[in-house]
């Protein structure tokens, strides 16, 4: 990762071994995902000086739930306060706010996703700085609680909090399939939530080894089972 002079092009090798990297705002920090200590890395433009964020986090910012063989990759990256004070990144549930110069971190949803299963993220409403968020506005979070699949929107305050939920609605797919193979083809449909087809397998107590899933989203009139 280089720094490089507008003025006259001089480059300055500030770390090694950055595959991807997300400057400030100010230009004052980049930010990478290191996949060997599975944390986020900030690095100080002007000197180098690097700090692992939210260090001392009860939780992973890597995603245990990725079962392919591949190395550790992140949640997510939320992006940047528009004065280069903070930097958001966030675990399997909840939204983190961090210091880049110092690396200390704060939970900014309290929690919140972790005790409720719901997956908060941050949502940029400007297209033209898409990572960029006002320190002083409350910011607006994507939300899908993993309990039901049900999706919408949260506001939580520029402080940080429990954020609170503006919409909320299910996931209704024009039909969803879950063929199985276990001494035979088993197959299932449904055409109300994603959480139903799911019940409607616990249910049927279809067991197998095999199985293909897929769903076909209802945008052009009501859902059917065909």
């Amino acid at each position: 990762l280089y720094a490089v002079s507008l003025a006259d092009g001089a480059r300055r090798l500030i770390a090694r071994r950055v595959p991807d990297a997300t400057l400030s705002p100010r230009g004052r920090y980049a930010v990478a995902w290191d996949e060997h200590a599975k944390h986020w890395i900030a690095t100080r433009t002007s000197d180098g000086r690097r700090v692992v964020l939210a260090p001392n986090a009860a939780v992973g910012f890597d995603n245990e739930q990725l079962d392919i063989p591949v190395p550790a990759q992140p949640y997510g990256f939320g992006g940047w306060l528009a004065d280069d004070r903070g930097v958001f990144v966030y675990d399997r549930y909840d939204v983190w706010l961090a210091n880049p110069d110092t690396g200390a971190a704060v939970n900014f949803t309290h929690g919140a996703g972790r005790q409720n299963q719901t997956v908060y993220s941050p949502v940029s409403t400007d297209p033209d700085e898409p990572v960029t968020f006002a320190s002083d506005k409350p910011v607006l979070l994507s939300l899908i609680d993993e309990r039901t699949y049900d999706s919408g929107y949260a506001r939580v305050a520029a402080s940080g909090g429990v954020p609170a939920t503006l919409f909320k609605a299910p996931e209704v797919v024009n039909n969803g399939g879950r063929p199985v193979i276990n001494g035979g083809l088993h197959r299932l449909v449904s055409t109300a939530r994603v959480a139903d087809l799911a019940a409607q397998a616990i249910s049927t107590g279809i067991t197998g080894t095999t199985g293909i899933s897929h769903t076909r989203w209802a945008t052009h009139g009501a859902p059917t089972p065909i």
